[in-house]
């Protein structure tokens, strides 16, 4: 159990047997709103769908057809705000069962790892679409077998009107390349966007040139790691006055960043409002760590991952004085 403001908020269902037999309690005092199946039970699927106050819920790792029996039986699909089917092998039958739901309420859905292909118009047509906030479509081959035509699909997604109230996407590990994202930045929807991963795409240094002159005044979070870029790309974020609002930004697995990145990062003018920075396993060294114990403007850090850089002891020293409890030395992260 998840406890919010000393509620229970999420509860994640591992025993058919348990969750059976405290099923009135659960009814009585309706004590989670977000329903988790770790391990789902088909009958556990059948009982969970007689609760009329649930909110949100999980499936995953479950057969494609099973979360969708369930959503159509479901006492509070219209109440529905926060849906996750995850690795569960949902292709374009499924997608088409699922976008025939009407889920008025629903703002948060998240399909990653799945086998969507060439789905994604199905998806933005469905109505609950326009009310969607957050959206996660993480792996699912988007830019693999169908290269070509899901290129087009890609970018006729990236200007969707039905899209207009997004303000979270997660579309990392879908082979995306630069072509996407000028096409991201020549679109109004998407440059509203405050949170944006693109980790594990080639975008490389083209992707984000186009996204630094795009326009995305607004993003708050921006996830980029894994994405072949080098310390051109992080120099085009540190000059673009586009980049203001960034609060994280995860620029981590990227191994021709080293320290020119950080001597960018630490005197931009544009990054002051900096609070989480990643750089596990990227080429940063001494000169760009004192680039960060010297910066006047990154005033606001509060977590600073260096991965497994080899730094001297005095410099590391120093970094943790100039950045305390802000300095996380994780080589696995």
């Amino acid at each position: 159990m998840y406890f919010r403001r000393g509620m229970v908020e999420l509860l994640a269902i591992k025993d058919f047997k348990s969750f059976s037999k405290n099923l009135d309690a659960i009814k009585k005092y309706g004590i989670a709103s977000y329903i988790d199946f770790v391990e789902g039970i088909g009958k556990s699927f059948d009982l969970m769908s007689q609760l009329d106050f649930v909110r949100g819920v999980t499936f995953f790792q479950q057969e494609s057809d099973g979360p969708l029996k369930v959503l159509e039986a479901m006492a509070s699909r219209e109440k529905l705000r926060a849906l996750s089917i995850n690795e569960s092998s949902l292709g374009e039958k499924e997608i088409q069962q699922l976008t025939q739901l009407d889920m008025p309420s629903l703002r948060a859905l998240d399909l990653h790892f799945n086998s969507l292909g060439d789905c994604l118009e199905s998806l933005y047509r469905w109505p609950a679409a326009s009310q969607l906030h957050w959206l996660n479509i993480d792996l699912n081959d988007f830019g693999g077998r169908h290269a070509n035509i899901t290129t087009e699909h890609i970018l006729e997604f990236a200007g969707q009107k039905s899209l207009a109230n997004l303000f979270s996407l997660s579309i990392a590990a879908n082979s995306l390349a630069p072509i996407h994202m000028q096409a991201f930045s020549e679109n109004a929807v998407m440059k509203r966007l405050t949170q944006l991963d693109l980790s594990s795409n080639p975008i490389e240094d083209d992707g984000i040139a186009a996204i630094t002159k795009g326009g995305f005044k607004s993003l708050n979070i921006l996830e980029l790691s894994t994405t072949k870029i080098t310390d051109e790309a992080v120099g085009l974020i540190a000059a673009s006055s586009n980049m203001a609002s960034l609060r994280r930004l995860n620029i981590g697995h990227n191994s021709k960043i080293g320290d020119p990145s950080l001597a960018s990062i630490a005197s931009s003018e544009y990054l002051g409002n900096l609070t989480h920075l990643n750089l596990a396993r990227t080429g940063i060294g001494e000169a760009g760590a004192k680039a960060l114990i010297d910066s006047e403007t990154l005033v606001s850090m509060r977590h600073l991952n260096i991965g497994s850089a080899e730094l001297s002891a005095p410099t590391l020293k120093a970094l943790q004085k100039r950045y305390p409890r802000a300095v996380v030395k994780n080589p696995y992260d």
